[in-house]
């Protein structure tokens, strides 16, 4: 509270509060939950906006379902409404029931999911040790899918590998969290 405090009066003409619905933290993505202060602030005081997107650039049915429209298109988006907690409405908008996606979307065409000849390349169990681990070796990661070490570095558990993946581009990885196995 105090330090929320310090930060709204030190603002000498605006203060931009941010929210994000979802994130990652220890490499897990977790739902996020709006600041409790934003409550006590006047709704005289918040100009509430959102950024306008074009519709081939980030629209999807998930991110309008999510964030009432605003990756869409729709220009009356509203962020907050006070202690109800209603993010990412549209302002004016009736409470709808909630709608299911029955497959996700990108630019309005559905994804499917990835099959590479019958093979799993999900990352569980018999984890490689960083000793396990050399240059030139394929490898598969949970989130990055299919790589190759380029270059190992360091020791114990400072130990880290620059792998390119095939889909994912070249990632620095800590060893000790990095959970990829041999293919």
């Amino acid at each position: 509270r105090r330090l929320f405090y310090v930060a709204l009066t030190r603002a000498k003409k605006r203060a931009h509060l941010t929210f994000t619905h979802t994130r990652y933290r220890w490499g897990k993505l977790i739902d996020c939950e709006p600041s409790r202060f934003i409550d006590e602030i006047d709704e005289k005081f918040l100009d509430i906006k959102i950024p306008e997107f074009s519709p081939t650039s980030f629209s999807s049915p998930a991110l309008d379902q999510a964030f009432g429209g605003a990756f869409g298109g729709s220009n009356s988006s509203k962020v907050y409404r006070g202690k109800n907690k209603d993010w990412g409405k549209k302002s004016g908008a009736k409470s709808d029931p909630p709608q299911k996606s029955t497959a996700p979307t990108l630019r309005g065409k559905a994804l499917k999911p990835v099959q590479h000849a019958g093979v799993s390349y999900e990352a569980n169990g018999d984890h490689l040790r960083p000793e396990e681990l050399s240059e030139g070796m394929r490898v598969v990661h949970g989130r990055f899918g299919l790589g190759t070490v380029k270059i190992l570095e360091g020791q114990g558990a400072d130990a880290k590998a620059i792998i390119a993946f095939d889909n994912a581009g070249e990632k620095r990885l800590l060893l000790k969290f990095a959970k990829v196995k041999a293919v």
